[in-house]
């Protein structure tokens, strides 16, 4: 009697990357702060998201990005822009407990005055919260 056995193996990552700016009701952005024993970037504030799989579609790979990441559960992502092989998309804090995976070690909501258009991911931030503001007028 032979026995077979299927492994499902994961698909690889792609080069592709998507991050998102995620703003709450008071116009703060949420980063998460990278792990000490990350390979790139280690303990550096970072927007959530992550590389998308080989065939995987840009916001299912965001959502399970920011799923794995914060707990998260993105239900409207507004594409926002792309720098190189990073898509950068927006949205509005529902409210969800954060609960972060090993990947980071802590998470703070920035306020606009606080952010740097010197940092690449505070930037596109600030270009997110000027975008949103204009929505408003």
């Amino acid at each position: 009697m032979s026995v077979r056995i299927r492994i499902k193996t994961m698909p690889k990552d792609s080069k592709n990357i998507a991050k998102i700016v995620i703003v709450d009701e008071k116009q703060r952005v949420l980063f998460l702060k990278r792990s000490a024993y990350s390979k790139k970037y280690a303990n550096e504030w970072d927007l959530p998201g992550g590389h998308v799989k080989e065939k995987e579609n840009l916001i299912v790979g965001l959502k399970r990005e920011v799923l794995e990441e914060t707990s998260i559960n993105i239900a409207n992502a507004s594409y926002f822009d792309k720098k190189g092989n990073t898509h950068f998309f927006y949205s509005v804090y529902n409210g969800e407990n954060i609960s972060l995976s090993d990947e980071h070690t802590d998470y703070i909501f920035f306020d606009k005055s606080y952010l740097k258009k010197s940092q690449k991911y505070q930037k596109i931030a600030l270009r997110v919260l000027d975008l949103l503001e204009e929505q408003e007028k």
